[in-house]
């Protein structure tokens, strides 16, 4: 395999295990669907992201400029015609355009793939933010509306952001005040390059991948409120959710996670309340595919 293939290849296979790992509480996972999207849909989309992945870690090889905006738009579009469920994967293209980009320029070490990730944000352009803006619509996401002090356009308005020349980079700034996705693209991926290291750690210890990656999910949970919660049903809601996951950990203790029954009872009761921490799957998929690049195999 070209390193293009295999950067493409770890990615896709970070998204499969992310939605395989089982069960990550209010997410779909192999036991779980959402009454419009189900765990085959994301297998597909994930799937037919792969071959874009693969062409924009051999054009960030190769050119000057990547036009990060323009592949994710053609990966969401790609996801998006492989299966009839709703957004499946576009937090995670968001995350994977730049973490493949930023692996094909540099060595594998976390803070090299870093600085080389965030220098790409910041040559992002408004040709850029034009295709992410498209690409939310074509998800059929709303969350990275104008929030706070940003100053981007709505992202239901794309050609504003070619008029007034709004930068990939300043569109997904003005949206990381409440979108971890977003505030960790323009960090140069800083908590997704954490997570994988975490993930591989931890998969190395216990000889048990669904089990770390379940135990990271809550980890990252319990340390931050997730966005998407935040955003769909208030900032109550997602810090119970927060509290609920260092609960699961506690009483798991250095036993396995994934046999604590509050989890379990956790997973039910998200479900029948319609609240998914998206946002920290995506981040979780994303590091999982910078684990599977350093090695990590189920």
């Amino acid at each position: 395999m070209s390193e293009a293939d295999e950067i493409a290849a770890s990615l896709t296979l970070g998204a499969l295990l992310e939605v395989s790992g089982w069960p990550k509480p209010g997410n779909v996972h192999r036991t779980r669907d959402f009454e419009d999207t189900r765990f085959e849909h994301f297998l597909a989309s994930a799937v037919a992201a792969y071959p874009v992945l693969r062409e924009l870690a051999e054009a960030a090889a190769s050119r000057d400029r990547v036009p990060l905006g323009r592949y994710l738009y053609r990966a969401v579009r790609a996801s998006r015609s492989a299966h009839t469920g709703g957004n499946t994967n576009l937090g995670i293209l968001i995350l994977d355009t730049l973490l493949a980009a930023a692996l094909a320029r540099a060595s594998l070490d976390r803070a090299e793939v870093r600085r080389e990730a965030r220098r790409l944000a910041r040559e992002t352009t408004e040709e850029d933010a034009y295709y992410l803006y498209r690409a939310i619509e074509l998800a059929g996401a709303g969350g990275l509306r104008r929030v706070g002090k940003g100053d981007a356009p709505d992202v239901r308005e794309p050609d504003r952001v070619l008029r007034e020349g709004v930068t990939m980079y300043e569109a997904l700034r003005a949206s990381a005040e409440r979108d971890a996705v977003a505030e960790d693209w323009v960090s140069g991926l800083r908590r997704t390059l954490r997570v994988g290291t975490r993930v591989l750690e931890l998969s190395t210890e216990l000889g048990d991948v669904n089990e770390a990656i379940v135990r990271v999910f809550l980890e990252e949970l319990a340390r931050r409120p997730d966005t998407l919660i935040w955003r769909k049903h208030g900032l109550r809601a997602a810090l119970e959710v927060s509290r609920r996951a260092r609960e699961v950990l506690r009483l798991a203790g250095d036993g396995p996670v994934t046999r604590c029954r509050e989890l379990w009872r956790m997973d039910e009761e998200l479900h029948e309340r319609g609240i998914n921490p998206g946002s920290t799957a995506d981040i979780l998929a994303a590091g999982l595919g910078y684990a599977c690049r350093l090695g990590m195999r189920p």
